[in-house]
């Protein structure tokens, strides 16, 4: 009966944990989380611009293969498509660049934040534990 109500207690500890932390950290510093939502809403888009511009690229490339009859195969790879096309036609295509990434960074106050959360948590789950 003992282990029982061990493993009861502890998923309770567990949930209440978890659900404790979610909502702390929500609640703490709301101005992070919208720089950052800001940054993964910007990085969608960006994302979004470059997968089209990718199959446009590729499908114009398969396009121009297929009326040249040196369709051999359909690409699915930007790069190699374009290597393909220039040893064909001799015509470079502009580089489409690189694949935007997150260009966002936590700010250190953040970190302390959330670091003394972290410890301040556990600090409070251990003198729980004990008294148990």
């Amino acid at each position: 009966m003992a282990t029982v109500a061990m493993m009861v207690g502890g998923a309770i500890v567990n949930a209440l944990a978890f659900s404790g932390s979610n909502y702390l950290f929500s609640k703490v510093n709301s101005d992070e989380m919208k720089k950052h939502n800001l940054a993964l809403e910007e990085l969608a888009k960006e994302r979004e611009e470059y997968e089209k511009k990718r199959q446009e690229r590729l499908d114009y490339i398969n396009d121009k293969m297929r009326e040249m009859n040196h369709s051999e195969q359909t690409f699915s790879n930007v790069d190699d498509a374009m290597e393909r096309y220039y040893e064909l036609t001799g015509k470079a295509l502009p580089e489409l660049g690189a694949e935007p990434t997150l260009d966002y960074t936590v700010s250190d106050s953040q970190k302390i934040l959330d670091y003394s959360l972290i410890v301040g948590g556990l600090v409070v789950t251990y003198y729980v534990a004990k008294r148990l």
